[in-house]
């Protein structure tokens, strides 16, 4: 058998195997592209910027399809879909009107937030308690001080004064030193006991510990609502002289809605729901031949192309938030 069909048979197969491969280095873009040209799409390119951001929560957005990775082997314990996908929905909505349209505050980790305002608030706390009770024993030693200077000086008049008299012959209404000296310290310890106790520490006195948390205007909730796999898949195959191909096409849909609610009256003001795609692709290519009496040239090639779940939730949420964004700025509220 002649080699040079086969060379050229295989040499057809792999220029077709990189044309796939640059193929699926634009899928992406391409789905973008789709994206882009749905009705009442809106890039978040396009906005032009906000004067004044509005103060928007999103919530965490919870798997609701309960579904599991496919697997023909073994039952698969990983979720199909991408789990946490309210952070894509977060840098999304950074990136609105370059970055001025929304302030986001946390809401999908609130527990680490709170965990974290409180071993800032009992430092703060303790902190304080240490500089009042300072404080007040400063205060009272400082009284106490003054009270036993005070009583010191009286002391010395009164010693002063008695040693200028006759202590056997003192007028009638004048005690005698020892006397004086006993009242005088009864005076001091009268003035001692009228010091003000320690004031007990308040931790709700003075300025806050912590500043209050920002509170949205307006609440981004919503969930992955379903998940449908292997909802069309179609094959083409053909092989001619032991030179053959082979392509598969898989696709899935996924579908998530979201919705956005006014933080103060708790009504749902705009509310979207997206399904979007995601595709799968494989294609193989192979020869056989007998090259000479003993000897046999085999060769295999193919590609396989699973789309992210990631990618196509990305897709989905910026059509989503393209539709509500239009929607809130056409009915007044943003």
């Amino acid at each position: 058998m002649k080699i040079r069909p086969i060379i050229s048979a295989f040499c057809a197969i792999l220029a077709l195997q990189g044309c796939v491969m640059q193929n699926v280095s634009s899928q992406n873009h391409a789905r973008l592209g789709q994206a882009a040209d749905a009705p009442g799409f809106v890039s978040t390119d396009d906005l032009p910027p906000r004067k004044k951001p509005v103060l928007l929560a999103v919530y965490p957005i919870p798997d609701q399809t309960g579904a599991n990775k496919a697997n023909p082997d073994f039952a698969e314990i990983s979720k199909a879909m991408p789990q946490g996908p309210e952070a894509l929905l977060m840098e999304i909505l950074k990136e609105v009107g370059d970055s001025t349209w929304f302030t986001l505050v946390e809401r999908s980790n609130t527990g680490s937030l709170l965990n974290e305002r409180q071993i800032r608030e009992a430092q703060e706390v303790q902190r304080r308690q240490r500089v009042h009770i300072n404080a007040e024993r400063g205060r009272i030693a400082q009284e106490a001080v003054q009270i036993d200077q005070e009583v010191s000086q009286l002391r010395q008049q009164v010693l002063q004064e008695y040693s200028k008299l006759d202590a056997n012959n003192l007028p009638p209404d004048v005690p005698t030193r020892e006397q004086t000296l006993s009242n005088l310290e009864a005076y001091a310890q009268k003035r001692r006991a009228a010091i003000k106790p320690e004031k007990p520490f308040s931790q709700f006195e003075g300025e806050k510990t912590a500043p209050d948390l920002a509170t949205a205007e307006y609440i981004v909730l919503g969930s992955i609502v379903a998940y449908e796999a292997d909802l069309f898949s179609s094959g083409t195959g053909l092989r001619l002289f032991n030179v053959g191909g082979l392509g598969e096409f898989r696709r899935d849909k996924v579908t998530i809605n979201l919705r956005i609610v006014s933080a103060s009256s708790g009504i749902v003001l705009s509310t979207k729901t997206i399904t979007q795609d995601i595709v799968s692709k494989r294609q193989q290519g192979s020869i056989l031949s007998y090259v000479s009496v003993n000897s046999i040239l085999e060769f295999e090639s193919g590609y396989a192309f699973n789309e992210p779940k990631t990618f196509a939730l990305n897709i989905a949420f910026r059509q989503a938030m393209s539709y509500l964004i239009s929607d809130m700025t056409a009915e007044g509220y943003w």
